[in-house]
């Protein structure tokens, strides 16, 4: 089963502007558990996302364009830019502050994993991975980046797949999806075929009890493929919590 669904634009933070592929009025757990929220942010250099509280989930943010940095009630300081990748696992509870680094226009990928009930009092950890940290490798057209889950930058208390995939027009990437996984295409750029369907720019593919998918690119195009067991729990989400 594939459905395809438009981000939608949203305002967050001080001056930050979000397209949002979920939640939203038209996608939201549990169609997209073990995943809560992915938002692709673009952050003017003086935006920021003031102290805030979070709790419940786990984040990836990956970076695109520009760099960015967190600092929490912890102590805990990291930042990284173009092409690396920060975890956050907020566990039983943390307050922390984002920001841009430098002096253009930031981009980049925030996702949010649930934690399930049984990790949700986990103490709050940070890190950050360079560009140089991403592992990659190359098929007929395209490159690969592992972002997140077994063999990449970093790991997280769920066992996803996360990857940057780079197409030439016209290659085709193809990727197994384990029984009961949630499998989530994001575009960043172009357009690629999934199935008899053709998710464009800014929009969001869930894919669910399919044992493999093959995406071929119209033209260049970039995506993020993101992938995960489901919980199968229920999870009351509202504002910076999941519980």
């Amino acid at each position: 089963m594939i459905n395809v669904y438009p981000a939608r634009r949203t305002p967050e933070g001080i001056g930050a502007v979000m397209a949002r592929a979920f939640p939203t009025d038209l996608l939201a757990w549990p169609e997209t558990d073990p995943f809560v929220l992915i938002d692709d942010f673009h952050v003017p250099p003086d935006a920021s996302f003031p102290e805030h509280p979070h709790r419940g989930f786990e984040i990836i943010t990956y970076m695109v364009q520009g760099g960015f940095a967190h600092r929490d009630s912890t102590g805990l300081e990291v930042a990284c830019r173009s092409g690396g990748v920060m975890r956050i696992t907020c566990g039983r509870g943390v307050t922390h502050s984002e920001y841009p680094l430098g002096d253009r226009l930031t981009r980049g990928l925030q996702l949010w994993v649930n934690l399930p009930r049984r990790l949700k009092g986990l103490s709050p950890e940070a890190e950050a991975r360079e560009a140089a940290d991403v592992p990659e490798h190359t098929f007929a057209g395209g490159r690969v980046r592992v972002i997140g889950g077994e063999g990449g930058a970093v790991l997280l208390h769920t066992p996803i797949r996360y990857v940057d995939v780079q197409w030439a027009g016209g290659a085709t990437w193809r990727e197994e999806l384990p029984a009961d996984w949630t499998g989530i295409l994001y575009v960043l750029e172009g357009a690629v075929s999934l199935g008899d369907q053709l998710v464009h720019r800014q929009s969001v593919a869930v894919v669910r009890d399919e044992p493999s998918v093959e995406l071929r690119a119209v033209d260049p195009a970039r995506a993020a493929w993101i992938a995960g067991p489901r919980q199968h729990e229920a999870i009351r989400f509202y504002g910076p919590f999941v519980d």
